[in-house]
């Protein structure tokens, strides 16, 4: 995560050597960056606050957990209600030490989601909330998946496939979409609005306004 975010490049900017000053520097760096953090094993009381903080409706953040799809997985549970594999005293100590910038940015957004939490939400508006949202997904799992098909990926996962309607709704085919053929779409896309051809069109009328 620190390095996805810039973590290894930015302490070459530092006069310390430091680490606990480097990664102090870092997060807020990362705090003048971005104006509100979900957490993942969190990810659903995220989008609820975000609802709140956008002024939209329930509906605006309905999904389809991807897991959802495998064969065999309750999707009723959520992300903290799912068995954790067991990690020794030994391992967890070395994914201390290995990721130790990692853990200092989690705990220190955490600390602050649960501060939002407390201040921006109530308990019973944030638990009708997730209830609603839950719903809305098993809704979207009816709506979308054929849950009598198993259908089989090329790394072997088994999964639900859309249904025969499900096909021919929009929404369905995107909330199904893997995550690299989205990110590579919205790239695309944004390289688009950079080309040379775009850059001299905005200025062309730009002259003519």
């Amino acid at each position: 995560m620190s390095f996805d975010l810039g973590f290894t490049a930015f302490r070459k900017t530092l006069e310390t050597a430091d680490r606990d000053s480097q990664i102090a520097y870092f997060i807020k760096y990362l705090e003048t960056e971005f104006d509100y953090v979900m957490m993942t094993d969190r990810f659903d009381e995220g989008l609820v606050v975000l609802t709140k903080l956008l002024r939209w409706k329930t509906d605006d953040i309905a999904y389809i957990r991807k897991m959802s799809r495998s064969v065999g997985d309750d999707t009723d549970k959520g992300e903290t209600d799912r068995d954790e594999n067991q990690i020794s005293e030994t391992t967890w100590q070395l994914l201390e030490h290995h990721n130790v910038v990692d853990i200092r940015i989690y705990e220190h957004f955490s600390k602050k989601f649960d501060n939002l939490l407390i201040n921006f939400i109530s308990i019973g508006e944030l638990k009708s909330k997730l209830e609603e949202l839950k719903h809305l997904q098993s809704d979207l799992i009816k709506l979308c998946l054929d849950g009598s098909r198993i259908a089989k990926s090329k790394l072997g996962t088994k999964f639900h496939p859309l249904s025969d309607s499900g096909r021919n709704i929009p929404i369905c085919r995107f909330m199904t979409l893997g995550d690299i053929f989205i990110s590579k779409t919205l790239s695309a896309m944004q390289d688009k609005n950079f080309s040379k051809e775009y850059i001299e069109k905005k200025k062309t009328e730009k002259r003519i306004l």
